[in-house]
């Protein structure tokens, strides 16, 4: 017997819901419907009969019943001309009733879904309860056992803010952001804990793989049945309920990262979004929100006084969560933005089939050695992220095709406002549907908003904002490029030396930083930091952060130039500090005058630094924004930390705050620096009133010394 005939072959009706079994007993005349051809004696895999019968405590005699029952299906099987359909085994009939298709779709999603949650337990309390019969755990755990590989009965204690489950992972002293330490770690508890979920991973791929085969699909092989085209009311009842919320779960893992380390389970998910968005009775259940539990209140009813037993009932209060289109958006970002870290790779790929347009380091790269092929570890690993982003892209192409033949472009125009950034395949559906491009829509706000509503425009637009590719490279007069091209960039002469390199392992890294950071980067009214990317080279970034609230940089926009060099992410990047009024202001005793940035980090400072393979840009810029643009500056100097509060700590802030009036914020807004001269207008425009009132503050805080940006600020200290 198949897996699918394994997990729907009567052994699970306790896993049904009180509803479920109480609708059970009609399942006899379930097979009267139209396109019924097949009698339900001929049900060889599942014994629906069985499930009106009271339940057996002697599993031994259910057996051998099940035995006999197929034993005489068999024989009347064997005299049967029809071909079984590929890929469904040998139980066909159930395709002739709509209403058999829900009910075994509906029960398999509740093993999938006991399943996912018995993994997903860490705590006791999240454990089976013990007041559960130990029968009905013995009987599920078996039958999973005896028909998916791996499969784990007992939840794992795994817990990723901890070391993955180690029990000395807890003890471990936390460090500041950015700073992981330069010890040794033990990695025994992480590899153990990413086996296990690579096993757990397959587990539930298994089974939804074999729930899926009962789908409604009219491109199924063969050719579709009755039910594929009539779809039943419990069909798509058990979709919405018990889909739409272990699909929530999973889409809610915003790491594109780790979605391609467990791309068994992913993979088959993506295959049922496709699966139900290709069918047009299914579709619309893509783009409708998911209603998930808000709350749960049991009230003790009691009856009359002439009875002694009272009744408990249950409210559930549901509310409508993103639906499964609106979730895959963030994915999708990440996927093009992991598709522009390796396009190297995709280049590669399209030489392959044309040799004759190989690059020297291609062919150098596929030289036959012995008869074989060289393999670089890394280029299996790009290609295989390289697949599951592409399958990414299909599937919200498949999604939005299908919801754009059944909804209308109406529709799609009102859900692709809803998301939180367009994606590029979702900007341009969005730009023919709206009749203009949204990244080019001005952000209006009335004059009376209130706070809340300022803070709520800002974040909207600072989210569709962080993150954009730009041309950053410097072309004649004629707009001809130079070969190997310039760019406006610190840089430059780094950058130039690795045109046209062929680097798999910096390849993958990058591709994995740049789908981290574009649904990452922090985004608030306090502050925030924005990334500009260099369409045709990923490794160019500049980055914008806004100072945070309550310090001498607040609402200052403070600029960076970031290069991935030739060992990234073996080394750390390389980054320059740029708001300097030409290179005479010295923000901070971490941000020199000629753009030296100094943290241990970027190996820049004693102390703990980068990670090989572990650190990210990520920390880079978290760093900077909330231990160097700090509340107090002045104690960021070695051999000045205990002088908190003290006059020459406010002197130097004073100053600070004085330069940062002068070059972070007049000096932005009347020379914009490309490519942020939208994001530092639009900035400061949202948060004229606010600026307004600390610039009054300020004024009343500062001590009339004039400014003085050289030497530290000008209170002396030898520097870091």
């Amino acid at each position: 017997m198949t897996a699918a005939e394994h997990i729907f072959d009567g052994k699970y009706d306790d896993v049904l819901d009180e509803d479920e079994e109480e609708a059970v007993p009609a399942s006899k005349k379930v097979c009267n419907s139209p396109g019924a051809d097949v009698p339900v004696a001929k049900t060889k895999s599942v014994d629906f009969v069985a499930f009106q019968a009271s339940k057996s405590d002697d599993e031994g005699e259910e057996d051998e019943e099940m035995e006999e029952d197929e034993a005489e299906d068999d024989g009347e099987d064997d005299d049967d001309d029809e071909k079984p359909r590929p890929g469904i085994g040998d139980s066909e009939t159930l395709f002739h009733c709509g209403n058999l298709q829900g009910l075994i779709i509906g029960m398999g999603l509740a093993i999938v879904q006991r399943q996912y949650d018995s993994q997903s337990s860490s705590s006791p309390a999240n454990a089976s309860s013990a007041d559960e019969p130990e029968k009905k755990k013995r009987k599920l755990t078996s039958t999973l056992k005896s028909i998916v590989p791996g499969f784990i009965s007992t939840p794992l204690d795994i817990d990723d803010d901890d070391g993955a489950g180690t029990g000395t992972a807890s003890a471990k002293k936390k460090s500041g952001i950015g700073y992981a330490g330069t010890v040794k770690e033990d990695m025994t508890g992480q590899l153990e804990a990413m086996e296990s979920q690579k096993v757990r991973d397959a587990t539930l791929s298994t089974l939804l793989s074999a729930v899926r085969n009962y789908l409604p699909s009219v491109r199924r092989e063969g050719g579709g049945r009755a039910s594929d085209f009539l779809v039943h009311p419990t069909t798509l009842a058990q979709i919405r309920r018990r889909f739409n919320v272990l699909c929530s779960t999973l889409l809610r893992n915003d790491s594109l990262s780790d979605m391609s380390d467990r791309s068994a389970l992913y993979s088959e998910l993506f295959s049922w979004l496709e699966t139900i968005s290709n069918h047009e009775a299914l579709a619309s259940i893509m783009g409708m929100p998911i209603m998930v539990v808000a709350s749960i209140k049991d009230v003790v009813v009691r009856k009359s006084a002439g009875s002694a037993n009272s009744t408990k009932e249950r409210t559930i209060i549901y509310e409508g969560s993103s639906g499964p289109r609106e979730l895959l958006e963030s994915i999708v970002i990440q996927a093009e933005a992991a598709l522009k870290g390796l396009e190297g790779v995709i280049k590669a790929r399209e030489a392959k089939k044309d040799p004759e347009n190989m690059t020297e380091e291609q062919k150098r790269m596929t030289t036959l050695i012995k008869g074989k092929k060289i393999q670089n570890p890394y280029d299996e690993e790009n290609e295989k992220l390289l697949d599951f982003c592409n399958g990414i892209l299909n599937t919200a192409a498949a999604i939005d095709r299908s919801l754009t033949e059944i909804k209308g472009d109406a529709f799609m125009q009102r859900m692709y406002k809803s998301l939180p950034r367009l994606s590029a395949a979702s900007q341009s559906h969005a730009t023919s549907a709206m009749g203009e491009d949204p990244a080019q829509q001005t952000v209006t706000l009335s004059s009376n908003a209130s706070l809340a509503e300022l803070r709520s425009t800002y974040e909207t637009w600072a989210t569709k904002a962080r993150f954009e590719y730009c041309d950053l490279e410097v072309k004649d007069g004629h707009g001809n490029s130079s070969s190997p091209p310039n760019y406006k960039f610190s840089y430059n002469h780094d950058a130039r030396m690795l045109v046209n390199s062929d680097m798999p392992k910096r390849s993958l890294a990058i591709a994995r930083e740049l789908a981290v950071l574009t649904t990452n980067l922090p985004v608030a009214w306090d502050s925030s930091v924005f990334l500009r990317v260099d369409e045709s080279r990923v490794d160019i970034i500049k980055a914008l952060i806004t100072g945070p609230e309550g310090t001498p940089y607040e609402n200052g926009c403070y600029l960076f130039d970031i290069f991935l060099g030739a060992s990234y992410n073996h080394t750390p990047p390389l980054v320059k500090y740029l708001t300097t009024n030409n290179g005479t202001y010295r923000f901070n005793p971490n941000l020199y005058a000629e753009g030296k940035v100094c943290l241990s980090l970027l190996g820049t400072w004693d102390g703990p630094g980068w990670i090989s393979g572990k650190s990210t840009l990520l920390q880079v810029l978290i760093s900077i924004q909330s231990m160097i643009l700090c509340e107090e500056p002045y104690l960021n100097e070695p051999g000045w930390a205990s002088q908190a509060g003290t006059a020459a700590s406010k002197a130097y802030s004073a100053n600070v705050r004085r330069m940062v009036v002068n070059t972070a914020m007049l000096g932005n807004l009347k020379n914009p620096p490309e490519p942020f001269q939208d994001v530092i207008q639009t900035h400061f425009r949202l948060k004229a009133k606010a600026i307004t009132e600390q610039l009054d503050k300020w004024l009343a805080m500062d001590d009339g010394i004039p400014t003085n940006g050289a030497n530290n600020g000008g209170y002396g200290g030898g520097g870091s």
